[in-house]
């Protein structure tokens, strides 16, 4: 917001083309002097407030230097000569970059009437007012150095504005012109459209009867008639074949049940296996669900699936622990990665282990921070938690696990998130 910090220079030119000179002062709300270009828009009324205007022109990109600019009213828009020929007062408005007009409106000065004296044709000049008291001077304020492009010497204050002179009597009004020719008959109009139709002429004589139509189709047949008594019943028929057999009824109580076969024979034990079902010798192994909670992520990954993991983002994987998984069951939780050859840098991946209570995760878990040197050659790695880590103090039946890169990572892999234990058969 430009504050309306600046002053006004009018004047009139040669006849053709007419242009009012405009000079002024733009500061900021700070009395700081504006420095660069601006869109300027400028408006003549006939009135110091309100009012529509007379004449507009917008004045795009001006230079402004050490506040002050410079531009000629009426250099993009001609300036109409009819605009000062009333001698009524004009007052010129401006506003910058779509702003609100700043205040006050400044007044065009006597000389600018003159313009009705050079758009006269053939009337006498009336006599010229006696000119006004010359205001006072004001401090010239000292010059800014001078350069190449220097920065603008201080700017002085402006000089008081002085008393306005009367104005003079307005001169005779000239003869009026006489009539020009008339001009040459316009070519003719199109046609018209075409007149509402006539009235209906009279009826003329009926012709002669034609011949008779063919017969018409015969009509619907009546209702039947009522019907009439019964008549004796007749002796009685052969007697007809057997029906069909009827559905099976239902099934009947089961019967005792019968003595036990004989035991079969014993079946071959695993390797390392023992024939107890208090033992527990079966490895299990439950996947983890996972995916990546950052906006550039483009999927998810199930249990087989892989991913690259990029700089900056997160991997988030949950899961459940089985019924028959406890404490002593020998568990661990086993994170495969892999690292592309040809990386050129080293790479840091931070995991944190938490496991959750009701749904919410426990404060404390277990941080670990792997940090990989250079590989030329395609890398793949574990990383296991183990049992204790996986129930907390909490003794939690839910896990969360979260991976990170870092920010300068250039990208790893995961190849799968599981929980494998040992359960009895």
């Amino acid at each position: 917001m430009l504050a309306p910090s600046l002053w006004l220079l009018l004047s009139v030119g040669a006849p053709a083309p007419v242009v009012l000179p405009f000079e002024g002062f733009l500061s900021g709300a700070d009395d700081v002097p504006v420095v660069g270009s601006v869109d300027l828009e400028l408006h003549i009324y006939d009135s110091a407030s309100g009012g529509t205007p007379l004449y507009s022109e917008q004045h795009p990109g001006v230079v402004v230097v050490g506040g002050y600019f410079e531009l000629a009213i009426g250099s993009v828009t001609p300036l109409p000569p009819e605009l000062f020929q009333t001698g009524e007062a004009r007052y010129v408005g401006m506003s910058v970059a779509g702003d609100v007009e700043l205040a006050p409106r400044f007044q065009v000065g006597f000389v600018p009437y003159a313009l009705h004296a050079l758009s006269a044709e053939g009337g006498g000049v009336g006599p010229r007012g006696p000119a006004g008291a010359t205001g006072a001077t004001g401090a010239t304020g000292a010059p800014g150095a001078p350069g190449a492009v220097g920065a603008p010497g201080a700017v002085g204050a402006p000089g008081a504005v002085g008393a306005r002179g009367a104005t003079g009597p307005a001169g005779a009004t000239g003869s009026t012109g006489a009539a020009g020719p008339a001009g040459a008959t316009g070519p003719a109009g199109a046609a018209g459209p075409a007149g509402a139709a006539g009235p209906a002429g009279a009826a003329g004589p009926a012709g002669a009867t034609g011949p008779a139509g063919a017969a018409g189709p015969a009509g619907a047949a009546g209702p039947a008639g009522a019907a009439g008594p019964a008549g004796a019943a007749g002796p009685a028929g052969a007697t007809g074949p057997a029906g069909a057999t009827g559905p099976t009824g239902a099934a009947g109580p089961a019967g005792a049940a019968g003595p036990a076969g004989a035991t079969g024979a014993p079946g071959v034990p695993c390797a390392g296996c023992v024939d107890d079902a208090t033992v527990a010798d079966r490895t299990l192994r439950v996947p983890f669900a996972c995916f990546i909670n950052t906006a550039a992520a483009t999927g998810r990954f199930g249990p087989l699936g892989f991913f690259l993991i990029n700089a900056g983002e997160l991997v988030t994987c949950t899961a459940a622990i089985p019924s028959d998984f406890s404490s002593g069951a020998g568990g661990s939780i086993a994170v495969a990665f892999r690292q592309p050859s040809g990386i050129g840098e080293n790479e840091t991946i931070s995991m944190q282990l938490r496991p959750l209570t009701n749904g919410l995760a426990v404060p404390a878990g277990t941080t670990r921070t792997v940090t990989l040197a250079n590989n030329a050659t395609v890398h793949e790695w574990l990383e296991t938690f183990t049992e204790a880590e996986i129930f907390g103090p909490a003794n939690s039946r839910l896990i969360h696990l979260t991976v990170s890169s870092g920010a300068s990572s250039r990208g790893f892999e995961i190849l799968g998130v599981s929980l494998v234990y040992s359960a009895r058969r």
